[in-house]
């Protein structure tokens, strides 16, 4: 557990209980309607129930007052004894409101045995999860994940949609990569093998912009495919210091994957490659400052020239 905000004050406000697991894209598109809830109720008591992989993205300097982590992790057991005690402990904290953000079976169950007074779903990913909280009409008639999360808030009540969502500062990441002039972050991988742009095209990209004038910084995980002849901090960083690399750049270049809404909620300019494995009408950057490039099945459809051409637009019209 993570304190936040409050530092141990008095809460007047509502609690509040926030569950979505993962994975960092969903936590960060969550953020926004989070924010919402901060700006409405800055004395609110913000609990948010998460997985390891979301943490690092979730602010608790002013969003968030606290952070669960879920017991149970992908692959491993987890014993009875430890879930009822989690159950417990929420149940406890007699929460005022509740939202699943995510409408799976295990978020869904997370959030009916909470026992808020008010249990609000943004979808239903099976019969199970479907029978568990309340899913109001409006969350089905919302395309994009942070419009449908804005409207699971409002069937609460009403909220104005911020302008940035409230996200960790990374005032210490961001150290490194300041002073350093303009250049353009790209990640070199996304979280799913048929999300992959692949990497020979990146190179393509890398030296289309190098040739351009421009100076392309390449991030990733430790596992991420490499362009070491190009300028490579891929397997160098932690997610934290990916981001604030995202969030220091002149624009980001990315397939679909965590890095294009870490650039949306920083608000910097985004390029993405889309198939079709995930649709893009919902999980497009959350930003007015985007291309969403997208010619079919494989992100491969998209050439190399028209992701160079994208990023120089772009970069121009946000100058």
């Amino acid at each position: 557990m993570e304190a936040g905000p409050q530092g141990g004050s008095a809460i007047s406000g509502p609690k509040v209980l926030i569950v979505r697991f993962s994975a960092i894209g969903d936590c960060i598109m969550t953020a926004w309607a989070v924010t919402a809830i901060r700006k409405k109720h800055p004395d609110a008591e913000i609990v948010w129930v998460v997985q390891d992989a979301g943490k690092p993205v979730i602010d608790t300097a002013e969003l968030v007052d606290e952070i669960i982590l879920y017991p149970r992790k992908k692959g491993q057991k987890t014993s009875f004894g430890e879930m009822a005690r989690f159950h417990r402990d929420l149940r406890s904290r007699s929460f005022d409101v509740g939202f699943d953000f995510q409408g799976h079976t295990k978020t869904a169950l997370t959030l009916r045995l909470a026992k808020p007074k008010l249990r609000l779903q943004s979808r239903a990913t099976d019969a199970f999860a479907a029978r568990l909280n309340t899913i109001p009409d409006s969350c089905s008639k919302a395309v994009h994940d942070v419009d449908r999360a804005y409207a699971l808030v409002r069937a609460w009540e009403e909220i104005d949609e911020p302008v940035k969502p409230i996200m960790p500062s990374l005032e210490d990441e961001r150290g490194q990569f300041k002073d350093q002039g303009d250049f353009i972050s790209l990640q070199t991988d996304s979280g799913h093998p048929n999300k992959i742009y692949p990497i020979e095209l990146w190179a393509e990209v890398v030296k289309g912009l190098q040739n351009l004038g421009h100076r392309v910084v390449l991030i990733g995980g430790p596992n991420s495919p490499d362009l070491p002849e190009f300028e490579s901090l891929v397997g160098e960083l932690t997610l934290r210091e990916s981001f604030a690399c995202v969030a220091e750049s002149r624009l980001h270049i990315a397939a679909d994957t965590g890095t294009i809404h870490a650039a949306a909620a920083y608000g910097v300019p985004v390029v993405t490659v889309f198939g079709d494995e995930m649709p893009k009408e919902q999980f497009y950057p959350w930003t007015e400052q985007r291309r969403v490039l997208y010619k079919g099945e494989q992100p491969s459809l998209v050439s190399p020239e028209e992701i160079v051409q994208a990023a120089v637009e772009l970069m121009e019209e946000t100058a």
